[in-house]
């Protein structure tokens, strides 16, 4: 194998590391943009969970333990009544 041989084997060898390399970068910038959308939806959520917790941190457990049996037995008397 001559010189020139040997360069051009080692020059395509480090184009495919490169095409890989690219192809990678554009994996991980379509999962990036995929995480940030998601990031942005779950930052728009979080003042209405911490105005839930608030509330139910406000009312006490008493009133979330009445909370949840009332709405259980709703739940029940509408399913009855269907």
């Amino acid at each position: 194998m001559t010189p020139l041989h040997q360069q051009l084997l080692d020059a395509i060898r480090e184009l495919d590391i490169l095409r890989e390399s690219i192809a990678y970068a554009n994996e991980l910038s379509i999962r990036l943009d995929s995480e940030e959308r998601e990031l942005a939806m779950l930052e728009e959520i979080i003042p209405r969970e911490q105005r839930d917790v608030d509330k139910l941190e406000k009312n006490g457990s008493t009133s979330l333990v009445r909370n949840i049996i009332g709405d259980r037995e709703e739940k029940i008397t509408k399913e009855r009544e269907e």
